[in-house]
C-alpha cells in the first residue's frame, strides 16, 4: 500500500512538474509578442490579444476591456508562478534526498497552486466571454472547448468496446 501511494504521488509530481516547468521557461529577448518574439515586431501585445481582435473583429472598447482583463490576470498570477518555481526547486531537493514526506507535502502544495491557476484562468476567460456579442462567442466557443475540456474528435476518451456474447 505504501509503495502504491508513493508511485501515485511520484506520477502526479512528475506530471505536475512537467506541466509547470514548461511555463517557467526563461523569456527570450524581445518577449513573446514584442520585437524578436513569436508575434514579430509590433506594439508588444501578446499574440493572443491581437489574434482575438483580428479573428473576432473586436471593436476598440472590447479590445481595451479584454486587454485589461488579461493584464490583470497576468499580474495576479505572477506570485503563483514564483511559488511554483520555488516548489520545483524544493521538490528536486526532496527527490534527491529521498524524503517521501517532503515529496508528499510539496506535490500537494503544487496541486493546490495548479487548482488556483486553473480556476483563475477559467474566471479570466469567463470575463473575456462576457465582453463578446453572440457571434463572437460562437467563433470563440471551439477554442474554449479545447482549453477547458472538450478536445475534439479523436481526442475524446471513448468507452471500451462492448463484447458481444
Amino acid at each position: 500500500m505504501k509503495i502504491r501511494s508513493f508511485l501515485i504521488t511520484l506520477a502526479v509530481a512528475s506530471l505536475t512538474a512537467g506541466m509547470l516547468t514548461a511555463q517557467d521557461a526563461p523569456k527570450r529577448r524581445g518577449g513573446f509578442g514584442g520585437p524578436g518574439g513569436r508575434g514579430g515586431p509590433g506594439d508588444g501585445a501578446p499574440m493572443s490579444e491581437r489574434r482575438l481582435t483580428k479573428e473576432l473583429g473586436l471593436n476598440a472598447e472590447q479590445s481595451n476591456r479584454i486587454n485589461t482583463i488579461l493584464q490583470e490576470s497576468r499580474v495576479a498570477q505572477q506570485g503563483n508562478r514564483e511559488k511554483v518555481s520555488a516548489l520545483h526547486t524544493s521538490l528536486a531537493t526532496a527527490v534527491k534526498n529521498g524524503d517521501e514526506g517532503q515529496i508528499e507535502s510539496i506535490t500537494r502544495e503544487m496541486g493546490n497552486l495548479h487548482q488556483q491557476e486553473l480556476s483563475a484562468r477559467a474566471k479570466t476567460w469567463a470575463k473575456v466571454m462576457s465582453t463578446l456579442n453572440a457571434d463572437q462567442k460562437a467563433k470563440l466557443a471551439p477554442r474554449m472547448d479545447r482549453m477547458f475540456g472538450d478536445f475534439g474528435p479523436g481526442m475524446r476518451r471513448q468507452p471500451p468496446p462492448q463484447v458481444k456474447q
